[in-house]
């Protein structure tokens, strides 16, 4: 079936919210009944800081999405960012099992937004999110919403952008399209077992003339 491109649309919200969920595993390490919660939380914060939403469709099922946003001064609104994360956990203080991981999920933001600050980089515009549905991959779909992505930049006189990934995603895809990984960190999900450390990552891409 041929693929289609278009803007962010309301009604593929569920197909949307069902990729997140299948493609960052949210059922295995949110507490029962709160993997939905979390990940709407993940999506509806990243689809709102994108000015630019595409998604990738076959007929009427999405199988690809794609967020990104022109950035005036990146440092100020991780600082601002980071702040507004710190705030939200400081309300979360009860030990139950939602909250913990929520808590941790939050942290984890954090841990982003200090890897941008201490890059100390000047950047023009981010790349929010960029997702292929499980059972498309390796299609080209992620490289036609990367190009997408590139052609605003382009078009919009960007020549530096950045994106936040992690050890659960696949950053080889990235690093071929020539971004260079600027920050690493990693984050203890519990327990100080090597099985629940995971490696996030800040990458920065440069868009070349044509």
């Amino acid at each position: 079936m041929q693929l289609s491109f278009q803007p962010f649309d309301t009604r593929y919200y569920n197909q949307i919210l069902s990729i997140i969920i299948d493609t960052w595993g949210f059922e295995s390490w949110v507490p029962e009944g709160y993997a939905h919660l979390l990940a709407e939380y993940f999506l509806a914060d990243i689809l709102s800081e994108s000015s630019n939403v595409t998604l990738a469709l076959k007929g009427d099922e999405v199988v690809g999405i794609s967020g990104h946003s022109l950035v005036n001064d990146a440092s100020s609104k991780s600082f601002l960012r980071k702040k507004r994360v710190l705030s939200l956990m400081s309300f979360i203080s009860d030990d139950n099992a939602h909250s913990l991981i929520f808590r941790q999920f939050m942290k984890t933001r954090v841990l982003s937004e200090n890897m941008l600050l201490a890059a100390d980089v000047t950047f023009e515009a981010v790349v929010n999110l960029l997702v292929v549905k499980a059972g498309n991959k390796g299609s080209g779909i992620g490289s036609k919403l990367y190009n997408i992505i590139i052609s605003n930049f382009r078009q919009n006189g960007v020549h530096s952008f950045y994106l936040f990934s992690d050890s659960a995603s696949d950053i080889s895809f990235y690093e071929r399209k020539g971004l260079k990984c600027v920050f690493s960190g990693v984050f203890d999900w519990g327990g100080n077992d090597p099985d629940n450390f995971e490696k996030y990552y800040l990458y920065a891409g440069k868009v070349e003339e044509q």
